[in-house]
């Protein structure tokens, strides 16, 4: 579209990572995430590949565990619990993640950092950490404006790419 000539240059705002959201009584502690989701006894819940992009990051995350830590891919992919992603019940008001941690269907939880941000304000002692850069995907988001936007429009880039938007994006789980 830039190229064509019908927008202008876009520029990435923000990124989407992926987050480990743990249940209370459970502490999150960056240098062990891999050991705590590997452990047995903890039940790991994720979104379903081929059915949510957050899967499918979920399983690209597993693959560059098990480069670390071979054989990880398959107890990851094979003890992950897949309770979203599958369908969405539209009429479901509250976080499908608070769901499972408030029906204690699983310990923790893989997903988009900003879907930990707001669970854990759903859910009373809900820790998350962003997983490790080395192990971790993300998803990456630009805007642009049309060439014929009012000025407005650029005016609310501006806003976005600004340190107060910047602030304002990562309290939501972006980074």
């Amino acid at each position: 579209m830039y190229q064509a000539g019908i927008t202008r240059k876009a520029s990435v705002f923000a990124h989407n990572s992926l987050c480990l959201m743990a249940r209370p009584g459970i502490g999150l502690v960056q240098e062990k995430m891999i050991d705590l989701i590997l452990d047995p006894k903890i039940r790991l819940g994720t979104s379903k590949p081929e059915s949510d992009p957050a899967g499918d990051y979920t399983w690209q995350l597993f693959s560059k565990v098990d480069k670390q830590r071979p054989g990880a891919f398959k107890t990851l992919s094979e003890k992950a619990i897949q309770l979203t992603g599958i369908a969405v019940d539209k009429k479901q008001k509250t976080l499908p993640y608070a769901v499972i941690f408030e029906e204690n269907r699983a310990d923790v939880f893989i997903s988009y950092c900003t879907n930990a941000a707001a669970t854990a304000k759903a859910v009373q002692g809900l820790s998350w950490l962003r997983f490790p850069d080395d192990v971790n995907n993300s998803g990456t988001y630009a805007v642009s404006t049309s060439v014929k936007a009012a000025p407005e429009a650029e005016r609310f880039i501006a806003f976005i790419l600004s340190p107060e938007g910047k602030r304002i994006l990562t309290k939501y789980g972006f980074n």
